[in-house]
């Protein structure tokens, strides 16, 4: 069987997408398969290395560029007027929708010139793309029609909300909106089925398209962390680590500050540190320069690090922190896997019922702050077991953790494949 795998990012990059659809080669080779991976050049880490690289014999590697939001950076730069901003990010939307099924047009061309001759010779039986960026989605249509292969669509994000980030006014935000669910309707009724990384996200593509089946493929850990000894009982710091990012919109530095503050006052000589772990400073650094001075010698913000690398850190923390994404309920972060992976107590600031924290709860790993007096309760609780030399895990054994493994998720999406008519 031979599949196409389109997808923004795969070869030297560590996102999310990358990560999914490595899983997903690896288990597609072992498999016997052979796989074709395009990629968004403009995603890859080294761009000056081949563009056209095989790795083995029964995998190949064409980067384009896909050139995703191209079309909103060209056009707003334009116009910082606020009164026809407006208009201008309008004619951005309706020239990247025009634009994005010209692009796989395009894509297609580049793809056939692509040195894989060879390739087209043979049937191709299955397209796997995976969104966003939808110029995925576009291109995987046309592969489809041209070579009557097998389509399935993978969804990280809904396709109306992960668009939503560029509206700022109610009336073009509902217009662009509309245009989107019906082209999102067009396109997937040629899709043979449609996944997902999450339940929420599974009801929703369920409601908006009844006739489509619909799989959940979460995310998953990485199998780095199989082989990982994680204890810190014998750190001579008491360690709370987050990973990943911090956005503006998060409700989470009054609860986070007030609750170590808190912490403080009852341990005013304790060995602690807070490590953020590939986050933006400028989202944490400003806080505590005009707000929350007494934390800077305790807080480290580390720039981002490949999963390998965050294995020291992960290693000797006792406490993992996790932060509600807002309007992002239901998606599970990768970070969830990795963090219930770790068995370390889950600190939730701010929970929303989201579906990471329905996740966390499932795996009795979670201690939830909706004040600052609950992180405060719970930096007590733990420190001093911490004082008093007792490993800090997680009682959770009798779970089953198999699931939650990219390796567990891939052969489920080759089951998937191999189960098409």
């Amino acid at each position: 069987m031979k599949i196409i795998i389109v997808a923004n990012a795969y070869q030297n990059s560590s996102t999310p997408c990358a990560l999914r659809v490595r899983s997903w080669v690896m288990c597609f080779l072992a498999a016997g398969m052979e796989v074709v991976v395009i990629q968004n050049a403009e995603k890859k880490t080294n761009r000056g290395a081949d563009s056209h690289a095989f790795d083995t014999e029964k995998l190949r590697i064409i980067s384009l560029d896909c050139g995703q939001e191209y079309w909103y950076r060209k056009v707003v730069f334009l116009k910082k007027n606020p009164l026809t901003l407006p208009f201008y990010r309008f004619v951005a939307w309706v020239y990247y929708l025009l634009t994005q099924n010209l692009l796989g047009k395009d894509l297609l061309a580049a793809f056939k010139s692509a040195s894989v001759l060879d390739f087209w010779a043979a049937k191709t039986d299955v397209v796997l793309s995976t969104s966003p960026s939808f110029t995925t989605v576009f291109l995987a249509r046309h592969i489809q029609k041209k070579y009557a292969c097998r389509w399935i669509a993978d969804y990280r994000d809904a396709w109306v909300s992960a668009e939503n980030k560029h509206n700022e006014t109610h009336f073009s935000r509902q217009l662009y909106d509309k245009i989107n669910v019906r082209l999102e309707q067009k396109l997937m009724r040629h899709a043979h089925f449609l996944t997902a990384v999450s339940q929420g996200m599974v009801d929703e593509l369920r409601k908006r398209l009844p006739k489509k089946q619909v799989f959940l493929i979460e995310n998953g850990y990485d199998d780095v962390l199989e082989t990982i000894n994680f204890d810190g009982s014998d750190a001579a710091v008491f360690r709370v680590s987050y990973l990943g990012s911090l956005y503006a919109d998060l409700a989470w530095e009054q609860i986070f500050f007030e609750g170590f503050k808190g912490f403080l006052n009852q341990f005013p000589d304790a060995w602690v540190a807070f490590y953020f772990i590939g986050t933006d400073p400028k989202f944490i650094l400003p806080l505590m320069e005009n707000r929350y001075s007494f934390a800077q010698k305790y807080v480290h913000v580390l720039s981002w690090l490949p999963l390998v690398d965050t294995l020291p850190y992960l290693q000797k923390t006792h406490l993992l922190l996790h932060i509600s994404y807002g309007q992002a309920k239901g998606l599970r972060t990768t970070k969830t896997y990795t963090y219930l992976k770790v068995q370390k107590p889950i600190v939730f600031i701010n929970p929303d019922g989201s579906e990471s924290q329905k996740l966390i709860e499932a795996y009795d790993a979670g201690f939830f702050a909706e004040k600052s007096a609950d992180l405060t309760a719970v930096l007590v609780l733990f420190y001093q077991q911490f004082l008093e030399r007792r490993a800090i895990k997680l009682d959770n054994d009798s779970k089953d953790f198999a699931p939650l493994s990219r390796v567990y998720q891939a052969q489920k999406m080759l089951e998937l494949i191999i189960s098409l008519p």
